[in-house]
């Protein structure tokens, strides 16, 4: 396993001696860090030692130029509110120990010259499973649903990961974390080429009080309609490979595009939602309908993965969707004056998203 050298460099020794026992009570077996108050003894052990990532306080005058090509480096700040001093990252000094670990993760991914494969897989597990949630006609409530269920998976113990791909999504309607960076940000880096995708992965998850972990969702709708095929294969396998995740839920909208025919065939299962309504179970028809053809015609099976949920279903005017062998799990009411986050947390109690 690879543990990344951190070197620190700031005035404030009784920070630094507070700071050092809090980072090796929590990530000892992660990371293996060096702190001085003195530039001269600072350049001289770099001399001798390969560092991996150099934190220095901002008030301190380092000639950035003795650091190896791929060390990261960011200023210390004693605002966390800053980003950046000099033209290089900025990190703050005064937050929860796991913001500042998710960033020094990110300088490590993004310079150091280790690669993924030299990072040690913790294999994939036998119950590990990816659900894809989308809908063939919009305002049915499929993020609702994916939300809840991810809620349901996490309380029932399972170690869960949610990740948002709609064009327009907004994980913030479910869940609410601290932490920096974006699904921008990681697509960004696979495309690059990153050589450590997994640690970026790691360094932007966030975590939440309700037991789920999710990556935020792109800052633009262009960024996910730039994703390629490739793109979500990488992300995927990694995920499944490198992290202990042993359920991973994915909202995305329906296409014909590159991202949406390799969600179909990386997912374990696929949840259709819609209310129960005609021109929702219409179109519903016609997606299933459109993998059937894609099934003949890849020689991929589909609908024997594809389950019907309903959201806000109307026992006097929806009907259940009939097709062929297609499974419906059962389905919710419709919930009135109250949020997102709300209503997926009172769906997250019903027993028939234990049929996903």
């Amino acid at each position: 396993m690879i543990k990344i050298k951190l070197m620190i460099l700031d005035s404030d020794e009784i920070y630094l001696e507070r700071f050092t026992s809090v980072l090796n009570t929590k990530y000892q077996d992660k990371i293996e860090v060096h702190c001085f108050s003195n530039v001269q003894y600072a350049n001289l052990f770099l001399v001798d030692n390969k560092v991996d990532v150099f934190l220095c306080a901002e008030n301190i005058n380092f000639d950035k130029k003795v650091l190896m090509p791929n060390c990261g480096f960011a200023y210390f700040c004693d605002k966390k509110s800053i980003n950046q001093v000099d033209g290089a990252k900025a990190i703050g000094k005064y937050q929860k120990i796991e913001l500042i670990y998710s960033q020094i993760l990110d300088l490590f991914s993004e310079n150091s010259s280790y690669k993924v494969s030299e990072i040690e897989a913790k294999g994939l597990a036998s119950d590990k499973f990816v659900y894809l949630f989308m809908s063939a006609a919009g305002g049915t409530g499929s993020s609702t649903l994916a939300a809840a269920s991810s809620m349901r998976l996490a309380k029932k113990g399972e170690k869960i990961l949610y990740i948002n791909l709609e064009l327009l999504g907004d994980c913030k309607e479910f869940f609410v974390s601290e932490g920096h960076g974006n699904l921008s940000d990681l697509i960004y880096a696979i495309k690059s080429n990153n050589a450590n995708i997994a640690l970026k992965i790691e360094s932007l998850i966030k975590n939440t009080k309700v037991g789920v972990d999710f990556l935020e969702c792109c800052s633009s709708p262009l960024d996910i309609r730039d994703i390629k095929d490739k793109d979500i294969n990488i992300l995927i396998d990694t995920l499944l490979k490198l992290t202990s995740y042993t359920k991973i839920i994915i909202d995305a909208d329906f296409s014909l595009q590159d991202i949406s025919l390799s969600l179909f065939n990386v997912a374990s299962s696929i949840i259709l939602v819609s209310d129960g309504e005609k021109i929702a179970n219409d179109k519903t028809i016609k997606l299933l309908e459109t993998f059937g053809i894609i099934e003949k015609q890849n020689k991929t099976p589909l609908l024997q993965k594809v389950k019907i949920a309903y959201n806000k279903f109307s026992s006097k005017n929806a009907q259940q969707i009939v097709f062929d062998d297609v499974k419906s799990i059962g389905g919710t009411p419709r919930f009135d004056g109250a949020v997102p986050m709300q209503i997926a947390e009172q769906i997250a109690n019903m027993a028939f998203l234990d049929n996903i």
